[in-house]
């Protein structure tokens, strides 16, 4: 289902909805705790030391733009599909 739905965490990495998967230990996070911690830890400093350098304004700025974008992408998604269907009858020359 999430397939279908496009909401795969690479699918979601895509869309520009989140920015990053974090890995998890082989089984899932909850085989190694403290390795998922420590490992979320370093992707989120990462990530706060970014965002540390832009102003307020930029920040609601990004913020504003990334969550216009999310629903115009997949439209434009739904459109770049509608056309490729539609390609291949068009290709055959009417047949």
């Amino acid at each position: 289902a999430a397939e279908a739905l496009k909401m795969t965490a690479t699918d979601l990495v895509n869309l520009g909805i989140v920015d990053e998967i974090v890995p998890e230990p082989l089984g899932g996070a909850h085989q190694d705790p403290d390795l998922t911690a420590k490992t979320l830890g370093k992707a989120l400093a990462r990530h706060l030391k970014a965002l540390g350098k832009k102003t307020p304004e930029e920040l609601v700025s990004t913020r504003r733009a990334r969550y216009r974008a999310i629903g115009r992408f997949v439209e434009l998604a739904e459109v770049a599909q509608l056309e490729l269907v539609a390609a291949p009858a068009e290709a055959g020359g009417g047949s």
